[in-house]
Order: C-alpha cells, then sequence, then structure tokens
C-alpha cells in the first residue's frame, strides 16, 4: 500500500512562507548532495588515472632497468677486455643504481596512488580489515 500526503496552506501568510522556505532548503540540500556526488566522482576518477599512469611508469623503470643492467654488464666485459676505463664502468654502475632507484620510487608511488583510490572509493578500511571501535556496524553492514 503507497500513500502520500501533501499540505499546501491556501490562506495563511507565515505557513506558505514556511513551506517556500522548506522547498527552498530541500533544493538547496540536493544542490549540495549533488555537488558533493560529483566531488566524489572526480577524486576517484583522478586516482584511478594516477594509478594507472604510475603502473605504466613501473613498466617503463623496469624496462630502463634491463637496458642499464645489460649496459653495465656490457661495460664490465669491455673493461676486462681493455677496452674501456674503471671510469665508464662506474658510470655505467651509476646508471644502474639510478635505474634500481626509480623503479623502487615508481613502485612506492603505484601504492601511494592506490592507497589514495582506495580512501577516494570509501574501501581503505575493509581492504586493510580494519574494524573501528564504537562505530556502529549496523552502518558497515547498510553499506555492503
Amino acid at each position: 500500500r503507497v500513500g502520500l500526503s501533501f499540505r499546501y496552506p491556501l490562506g495563511n501568510r507565515a505557513a506558505r512562507a514556511a513551506s517556500r522556505a522548506s522547498a527552498f532548503s530541500l533544493r538547496e540540500s540536493l544542490l549540495a548532495f549533488e555537488n558533493y556526488r560529483a566531488l566524489v566522482i572526480e577524486d576517484v576518477s583522478r586516482a584511478w588515472v594516477d594509478t594507472r599512469a604510475a603502473i605504466d611508469t613501473v613498466a617503463s623503470a623496469n624496462a630502463t632497468l634491463a637496458y642499464a643492467q645489460a649496459a653495465f654488464e656490457a661495460e664490465q666485459t669491455r673493461l676486462g677486455q681493455g677496452l674501456s676505463t674503471s671510469f665508464q664502468v662506474s658510470l655505467a654502475q651509476q646508471n644502474l643504481l639510478d635505474a634500481q632507484l626509480s623503479l623502487v620510487r615508481a613502485r612506492v608511488q603505484v601504492r601511494r596512488n592506490m592507497a589514495r583510490l582506495a580512501v577516494a572509493e570509501g574501501s581503505l578500511l575493509e581492504r586493510r580489515a580494519i574494524v573501528l571501535s564504537g562505530f556502529p556496524q549496523e552502518l558497515v553492514a547498510q553499506r555492503q
């Protein structure tokens, strides 16, 4: 059974003013909700794009590391054959270390972006299996 109740004051100015104020307040609340909803969608989208970009950066850093490793090994071989200097080997080793550091930084950035994405979509605590003491569990059950 469905019912609808509607009231509109016919001659009472104070009641009409209160009705208008109530309608305005409702409209304002709906607009605020839509604005907040749009902001949440934007935050989640931005966090997703940043995470994907960071993952691509890790792939690039892996390729750079493989190249630097090969260059370092080649330079060591050339040094053993007398075709290179220890300075050239040191430069290749520095490039290898830089590539390793870049890979670690890229992986850290992926983790940061994944955490930011979880915060934006509201699943950080759930993903980490964290339960807040004193938090009404009915609200958690409603969300799932």
